[in-house]
């Protein structure tokens, strides 16, 4: 339900006559954009009410505030404003989750979704674009920022063993996310335990309860790597 005040607002200015339309002043904008700064946003933004009735005025002036004043509140949004690449935007610096009912248009297009994960890296748990997923060079520099970003990357990613061992150079908890075989595979844990010894806090206990692979990890680690620390 909008508010008593908000419809005032809603009732002057959805269905103007041609002479209050004359009248509509920069000043009766300002005046606009006051009102709404008083009511509850997070309501009115993601009310349907807004796709069909209001005047360009009107959800101009709640566009506006919306793109120079984003919050993550402002989350939930209407079908008009999930289809507006401004405001998602602006909008995605403050929280990712608005683009969880965003535009498939916008969610599956690569330059769009490049611009919004170069805002806020968590984006890129609601693309589909496989492209990006699978995009190496992208990968890396996220999971510089969040091991669970590697999560979302594709199997054939998560099961390439130089690609892994890249991003575990980066960022050891990237681990976790592997493949399965990856995870079982005694020779690349050690190898890369030998590489990269934060390696060492990701791994299954299990590895380490086995005296023999202990044995031969410190061998390795002797013949290959300095002290590891």
């Amino acid at each position: 339900m909008l508010s008593s005040l908000f419809n005032s607002v809603y009732n002057a200015f959805s269905y103007p006559s041609p002479i209050i339309q004359s009248q509509i002043t920069k000043i009766q904008v300002r005046e606009i954009e006051k009102i709404f700064s008083h009511l509850n946003l997070e309501s009115i933004i993601a009310c349907s009410q807004v796709d069909k009735s209001w005047n360009q005025l009107t959800f101009d002036s709640l566009r506006k505030l919306i793109i120079e004043k984003p919050q993550k509140r402002y989350k939930a949004l209407n079908s008009r404003l999930n289809d507006d690449r401004e405001v998602l935007l602006a909008m995605v610096e403050k929280t990712a989750c608005v683009l969880l009912n965003a535009s498939k248009r916008f969610t599956n297009d690569k330059d769009f979704m490049l611009e919004a994960i170069q805002k806020n890296h968590k984006a890129i748990a609601f693309t589909d674009s496989l492209e990006i997923k699978n995009n190496k060079e992208l990968i890396l520099y996220l999971i510089d920022k969040s091991s669970d970003c590697f999560k979302y990357a594709t199997e054939s990613l998560k099961g390439d063993r130089g690609f892994v061992s890249d991003a575990i150079r980066i960022n050891a908890s990237i681990f976790q996310y592997a493949s399965k075989e990856i995870q079982n595979d005694k020779q690349f844990i050690m190898e890369n335990m030998v590489k990269s010894p934060r390696l060492c806090l990701n791994v299954p206990m299990s590895f380490f309860k086995d005296c023999a692979s202990y044995e031969e990890f410190v061998t390795l680690k002797e013949n290959q790597s300095p002290i590891l620390v």
